[in-house]
């Protein structure tokens, strides 16, 4: 998925840092580094029909999600985690999480272009 629209908002990042440049650097190589083994855990619980494993890799993504203010990605995360709460990984649940990794890739591929 290649965009020219921005996926995310550093404006609440920015405030949470309170104009420490090295802080907020340092919590978006964090979400650089340890989105995508929740999103590995996110496919191995599907793989594992594990809708728990699921459920509690979509709530850890969800404070980082928030940071970084992605709202396509914290509506996904928060779809993923309400509907594995009773074990649903159905084709729907499913999709949402691909287009969760689609996301996560493209943002992560943004920050690390940002100026």
């Amino acid at each position: 998925m290649e965009t020219q629209e921005k996926l995310y908002d550093l404006s609440k990042l920015e405030k949470l840092c309170e104009g420490d440049k090295k802080f907020m650097d340092k919590m978006i190589q964090i979400f650089i580094r340890d989105t995508p083994s929740q999103i590995e855990k996110i496919k191995t619980g599907f793989e594992l029909k594990d809708a728990e494993m699921v459920r509690f890799a979509a709530h850890r993504l969800k404070p980082a999600m928030q940071n970084i203010c992605s709202k396509i990605m914290i509506d996904e995360v928060i779809f993923l985690e309400k509907e594995t709460e009773n074990g649903n990984l159905n084709e729907q649940v499913f999709e949402v999480s691909k287009r969760l990794e689609i996301h996560s890739n493209e943002i992560i591929k943004q920050l690390l272009q940002r100026d």
